[in-house]
């Protein structure tokens, strides 16, 4: 699973080509064209997306044009994937698959935006010590997890109405 608009040179492509199992799931742009070619079900369809002409010119192996499955997200956003056979990967499975993935890229940004205040670098110079340093990260991500779990049973609301970012402020406090 990747961030949209990193499918126009033709990766995905190569990368499903190397073997069976080799898939790939991508939000899709807004302005990205594709051509209808068989409808699965309630907005759920098989396409494809012509590859552009600087892809093709410098991989003259890849085809015209990518099929792919397209798949309802959040709307009005669409979910593109190489997994065409919608009994063996179902959509609704594919979408909790995906909101998965953004809850740990929000849990990655929590660490990083506020637990370590932007820093780019961690402190450690060695990888015992580096380590150590990311493990004393999760213990502590985690540590205000709970106390966000403890307030939010205490108050009989869900655990995500709890801000991570003030609850650190006020456990840092």
């Amino acid at each position: 699973m990747v961030d949209r608009g990193l499918m126009a040179d033709g990766r995905f492509y190569r990368h499903q080509q190397r073997g069976e199992e080799r898939h790939w799931l991508i939000r899709a742009r807004s302005n990205l064209v594709w051509t209808l070619l068989e409808v699965l079900g309630p907005n759920e369809a098989i396409a494809e997306v012509p590859f552009r002409r600087p892809a093709r010119r410098s991989d003259p192996t890849l085809p015209r044009n990518m099929p792919l499955r397209v798949i309802p997200g959040f709307k009005p956003q669409w979910l593109l994937t190489s997994m065409l056979d919608a009994d063996r990967y179902p959509a609704a499975e594919i979408l909790a698959l995906y909101h998965q993935r953004w809850k740990l890229e929000t849990g990655f940004d929590e660490l990083r935006t506020h637990t370590l205040e932007r820093l780019e670098d961690l402190r450690s110079q060695t990888p015992d010590r580096i380590g150590q340093e990311l493990f004393a990260l999760a213990v502590v991500y985690n540590l205000v997890r709970l106390e966000m779990t403890r307030v939010a049973q205490h108050l009989e609301v869900s655990p995500l109405r709890i801000s991570y970012r003030t609850s650190l402020l006020l456990i840092r406090t």
